[in-house]
């Protein structure tokens, strides 16, 4: 019989990794200047109803890169928990530039000036992928070794 341990943990490290994102984006809401120091109106409302419209999409998205992201740090030998969260912030720290090379070919306002929001999305991604990276290692548990390719015996 499969154990479902690690799937479960597929399905709660993206709450774990988009808290920060979330948690940014209602406090938001509740900040009285936000909409009337706008020059847009109502376009920073607008942004952050976007960010919770996508936060689905978002979180099954992670959901799917956990799972894999797991599997492929498992069976590239990362099967401590110390190997197993240094993977997940090395690949944090990789994966922030690529982000703010991408946001600031995108013409984003907020990327046009490299180093500050390249420190930005490394925090970021740190602040994310680490708990993230934890909470999957906790919770899966013993079926860690199946999901390596090592069976229940490992």
């Amino acid at each position: 019989m499969r154990d479902f341990r690690p799937y479960l943990a597929s399905l709660t490290s993206p709450m774990v990794a988009l808290f920060p994102v979330a948690t940014v984006a209602v406090r938001q809401l509740d900040a009285p200047t936000l909409i009337a120091a706008s020059p847009g109106g109502e376009t920073p409302l607008r942004a952050i109803g976007l960010v919770l419209m996508l936060f689905p999409i978002a979180y099954m998205l992670l959901a799917l890169g956990a799972h894999l992201m797991a599997r492929s740090f498992l069976r590239s030998g990362l099967d401590t928990r110390r190997r197993f969260v240094a993977g997940a912030g090395v690949l944090a720290l990789v994966t922030a530039p690529l982000a703010t090379a991408a946001a600031y070919l995108a013409g984003w306002p907020g990327a046009q000036d490299f180093p500050p929001a390249w420190g930005a999305l490394t925090a970021l991604f740190v602040i994310s992928a680490l708990p993230s990276s934890a909470c999957w290692w906790w919770i899966a548990g013993p079926g860690r070794a199946q999901l390596a390719g090592r069976g229940a015996a490992a």
